[in-house]
């Protein structure tokens, strides 16, 4: 005499027609597969690293270990309304171009807009447009322009667009370049140059900051530079495109000058 088991679950399954047991196993298959590729899905998503002057304010700030300044306000607003993921890296006056070069960071803002730059990096609409500026000690009033300073010493930060223009349109300007604005303001007070030049609304508040009353505010800048977003050239066209629809949203609807007028 045999004795009848009662079947377990796995012969249970086993005993399933195949047709049965075939799209069982399938949507086992498939809901492991989709579990896995969710996740790969979220990881696709980039992020974009941006590297800013951490002490570049009004513009671009670093502070309480936060980033702040008008550029970083507004690219904080049109990234978000650009649905753009990005990462803000603080980086130094001379630390910026190594970062772009080894590709610590994908792009650099605010960077001025310039024929020298535009050879390794595509740029965006300006988010700001400021100028470099001629400042003297006091009580001299600012000079009328470079052709004014021909013959002697103008200091201006190494690594920054003024250095490149003043070589190229006052060859007769003797031109001495510097680690930073500090050093260039250093420079000034210590009768060391003739001049400095530098970003007009940066220096303007170094100078009320560190040397009020002994450098001349000028009064107008010589060169006009807008400031930008500049990433590595043809390396994110999807980034170009979509921030621009953000910076076109904040011009459009004037929550671009609202900042811009928040900060002056």
């Amino acid at each position: 005499m045999f004795k009848t088991f009662a079947q377990s679950p796995a012969t249970q399954q086993s005993a399933l027609p195949p047709a049965v047991s075939g799209i069982l196993i399938s949507g086992m298959t498939l809901a492991v597969t989709l579990a896995a590729f969710v996740p790969a899905i979220a990881q696709t998503v980039p992020v974009y690293k941006l590297g800013y002057d951490s002490a570049f304010l009004p513009f671009s700030g670093l502070k309480d270990g936060t980033a702040q300044g008008v550029a970083v306000d507004i690219l904080r607003e049109a990234s978000q309304r650009a649905k753009l993921n990005i990462e803000l890296i603080p980086l130094s006056f001379l630390e910026r171009m190594d970062a772009i070069k080894t590709r610590r960071v994908d792009g650099l803002f605010p960077f001025p807009d310039s024929a020298e730059y535009r050879s390794f990096l595509d740029f965006s609409e300006p988010l700001v447009s400021t100028g470099g500026a001629l400042f003297v000690r006091s009580p001299q009033a600012t000079p009328s322009g470079l052709d004014s300073l021909n013959g002697k010493i103008v200091a201006t930060p190494n690594g920054g667009p003024l250095a490149a223009y003043i070589k190229s349109v006052a060859p007769q300007i003797k031109l001495v370049t510097t680690d930073d604005y500090d050093q260039t303001l250093d420079m000034l007070v210590a009768e060391s140059t003739d001049a400095a030049a530098l970003n007009l609304q940066v220096g303007s508040q170094l100078v009320n900051r560190k040397f009020p009353g002994k450098i001349t505010l000028p009064d107008r800048p010589f060169l006009e530079l807008p400031l930008a977003i500049g990433v590595l050239k043809g390396a994110f066209p999807n980034f170009m495109s979509n921030i621009a629809v953000g910076l076109n949203s904040m011009k459009a609807d004037g929550s671009m000058q609202a900042i811009i007028q928040r900060w002056k």
